[in-house]
């Protein structure tokens, strides 16, 4: 913990402790401007996010955490790095062997909290599947949607389901609306 966290956590234990509530009722509600009103740590960035409450089905503002926008930028130097677009010897099965484990830990880590932050991540290896099909294969060659891996082209390869790959398993290919 560096000295700057060690600060807002005893700002933070001595607003509490000044309250006359039991610990368990506390609650920190300080309105106005300030220059900080998000921190990163361990990956996350914690800020006010609209939340929903699902007892009472209402929405409500709370300091929640998500990845943080330099988690992002790594995860997707990671995939450019990778450079999938331009290796032509691979098929798609070699793909999601080779990077299955790699977004399956990121979606764990990453998704516990708010698994929509992740979306542009999955996106950007998505864009650059589109990518690698479009330079493999002569026919997709110019045609982004033909290229997509849901489309008719890529389903006939019975070889390889796309249930294989960690982004297009049930969850996230409902949530990021390709079905």
């Amino acid at each position: 913990m560096t000295n700057e966290e060690g600060a807002k956590l005893a700002f933070v234990d001595r607003i509490l402790d000044s309250t006359d509530m039991p610990p368990g009722f506390r609650r920190l509600s300080l309105k106005g401007t300030y220059p900080n009103t998000q921190f990163d740590f361990l990956g996350y960035t914690f800020r006010a996010r609209t939340v929903k409450n699902s007892k009472r089905d209402s929405l409500f503002v709370s300091f929640t955490p998500a990845v943080s926008k330099q988690a992002v930028t790594v995860m997707r130097l990671r995939t450019r790095k990778l450079n999938y677009r331009n290796r032509m010897e691979l098929s798609l099965a070699d793909i999601a062997r080779l990077h299955n484990p790699i977004l399956r830990g990121w979606l764990a880590y990453y998704g516990k909290f708010s698994r929509s932050a992740m979306y542009p991540v999955l996106r950007h290896f998505n864009k650059t599947l589109v990518a690698w099909a479009m330079r493999k294969y002569k026919r997709l060659k110019g045609h982004k949607i033909r290229a997509k891996p849901v489309s008719r082209a890529n389903r006939r390869n019975r070889a390889v389901s796309l249930r294989t790959l960690a982004t297009w398993d049930g969850r996230c290919v409902r949530l990021m609306g390709a079905v």
